[in-house]
Formats: structure tokens, C-alpha cells, sequence
């Protein structure tokens, strides 16, 4: 194959699209595992996946969320969504990299 077809076959492909659903697939799985980490509650109810124009974000609005997270100056911080994030960053972006692989490798 020509440089100038694969050019033309590339050009068909849509890889930012690609890479925004397995980057919102994979933050779907990182909320639920947030999730199972929390007691049954308001809390583990309230996280979630926002999808943004490049990606999407997982977390919660309740502003018992960033208390724990972060913590107050009465409290000291429980983490709950940064340890997952930090725990599943590199599934992320495997996934992301064979979803993309994937389609380039039949092109």
C-alpha cells in the first residue's frame, strides 16, 4: 500500500472519536469501582460520569464528597475517587491505546 492510500484510509478514520468512547467506557467501570468501595448510601449513589467534548469525568456533587476526599480542618481526608483513578490510570489508557490499535490494525 501507497503512503498516499493509507493517507486516505486514515483520513476516514475517526480516532479522536474512538479514543472519547474508550475513554468513557473506562470511566463508567472507574465510577463503579468507586462505587463498590463506598458503604451503601447517598454517598456511593451520588458518583458518577459527566461526558465532556474530551472525555468525561468521574465524581460526585455532594459536598460531603470533597470532605472526604480532601478533608476539613476538623477532619483528616479519606480518599476514595483518587486511589481509584490512581489504581486504574494505566487500564485507562491501555484500553484506550487497543481501541484505537484496533481499528488502525484493520485499516
Amino acid at each position: 500500500m501507497r503512503v498516499g492510500e493509507l493517507a486516505v484510509l486514515l483520513a476516514r478514520v475517526d480516532v479522536r472519536a474512538l479514543a472519547l468512547e474508550a475513554v468513557r467506557a473506562q470511566a463508567a467501570a472507574m465510577a463503579e469501582a468507586v462505587r463498590t468501595g463506598l458503604p451503601v448510601g447517598a454517598l456511593r449513589e451520588s458518583v458518577g460520569v459527566v461526558a465532556t467534548a474530551d472525555g468525561a469525568v468521574v465524581g460526585s456533587a455532594l459536598a460531603a464528597a470533597a470532605r472526604r476526599e480532601f478533608g476539613t480542618a476538623g477532619a483528616a481526608p479519606v480518599p476514595f475517587l483518587g486511589p481509584v483513578a490512581a489504581q486504574r490510570g494505566a487500564e485507562l489508557a491501555r484500553a484506550v491505546g487497543e481501541a484505537v490499535a484496533g481499528v488502525l490494525g484493520g485499516v
